[in-house]
């Protein structure tokens, strides 16, 4: 029936969006002083504007998980005329988002606010994970155990990037060597998890392929 094969559908999108998520937020955390560096890291933005900026994007970088779930989550419920409960959160996740940014910004300023924005989508998204709509069952132990996989790779990989960064100094002055050493940074990172994926034989990496073939293979395909 319906609720069972859109059960079956979620829980599978909501790993795949863990699995690619979770270390895209590793990486962003990792290589924060490299990538503000990097775009912005010339004229009058000097070294206190990309330490603050990176700041900024480091904490950014820690909800990320929480944005695309809740997301994903509300648009579940669209699909199921299922209005009010993402309406409810919504509404109390922002209270939440203003209440802890009026605490925050004193002691940690613009990086207070920006906490404050992870923190409501995280209570957001949890109370979407455990309030889906009617008839839909969440594969809760396949999704813990994708989230603590992913976790633990991400961290795995989050420290070999930041002991490989410290390494290489690149010419301030040459954007090209900047890109090209920020490149071989994120090709590490995504080197060393994928490499975990193969060894612990993540489902997810195994569904990402199927899906990638599958849509070479129907385009293809040549119309009869």
């Amino acid at each position: 029936d319906q609720p069972r094969e859109a059960s079956r559908l979620f829980s599978k999108a909501l790993r795949l969006v863990i699995f690619i998520t979770v270390p895209a937020m590793a990486g962003l955390m990792a290589l924060d002083m490299e990538i503000i560096r990097f775009l912005f890291g010339h004229g009058r933005f000097d070294g206190l504007s990309v330490t603050a900026t990176a700041d900024c994007l480091f904490v950014m970088a820690a909800g990320l998980w929480a944005f695309t779930g809740t997301r994903i989550f509300v648009t579940l419920h669209y699909a199921f005329s299922s209005i009010r409960t993402p309406f409810l959160t919504g509404c109390l996740s922002i209270g939440l988002n203003v209440a802890a940014g009026l605490i925050l910004v004193g002691p940690y300023g613009l990086k207070g606010l920006l906490l404050g924005v992870g923190l409501s989508s995280g209570v957001g998204f949890t109370l979407l994970f455990f309030r889906p709509p009617k008839g839909v069952v969440i594969s809760m132990g396949e999704i813990f155990v994708c989230a603590c996989r992913s976790i633990f790779l991400s961290g795995i990989m989050l420290l070999c990037v930041e002991m490989a960064a410290p390494g290489i100094d690149p010419d301030p002055s040459s954007k090209l060597i900047q890109g090209a050493v920020l490149l071989a940074l994120i090709l590490l990172g995504a080197a060393i998890y994928l490499a975990g994926c193969l060894f612990f034989r993540s489902p997810e990496l195994m569904i990402l392929i199927r899906s990638i073939r599958s849509k070479g293979s129907k385009t293809g395909e040549s119309p009869s």
